[in-house]
């Protein structure tokens, strides 16, 4: 596995409550037969090595996989030459995407993925005339 995937990994699995919610998320609201379900894939992308950085906290993430074993000091430093490299060359580029899913809750009585259910109220007015 190369470092970067290794990267991804540690990210993922040791420094997210749920590093892979974005693939369950469909899946979840389904499930919880919420209706009108719309799914946007939002896109980033970096074109700067610095912010790029910043914008992930890699400093972090290599601290944690350093310390964890996934990648060795040579390796991240071999790795982080060739990504100041491409900044310097002005080809550096990295992509992510992020996924927003949302719907609507049908009314229902039993509990949902949220919890219970919160009781609507609905206010009808009737007007009677009589007849004298």
């Amino acid at each position: 596995m190369d470092i970067e995937r290794r990267l991804l990994c540690v990210l993922a699995e040791r420094m997210v409550i749920n590093g892979y919610v974005g693939r369950q998320l469909y899946g979840l609201i389904k499930r919880q037969q919420f209706a009108d379900i719309n799914v946007e894939i939002r896109p980033h992308y970096f074109t700067n090595y610095r912010q790029f950085r910043y914008g992930i906290q890699l400093d972090i993430i290599e601290r944690e996989a350093l310390a964890a074993g996934f990648v060795t000091e040579e390796e991240l430093n071999r790795w982080q030459q060739n990504l100041e490299e491409a900044e310097t060359t002005g080809t550096f580029f990295a992509h992510a995407a992020g996924v927003l899913v949302a719907g609507r809750k049908a009314e229902s009585t039993s509990s949902g993925l949220f919890g219970p259910p919160m009781k609507s109220t609905t206010r009808s007015s009737q007007s009677a005339s009589q007849a004298g």
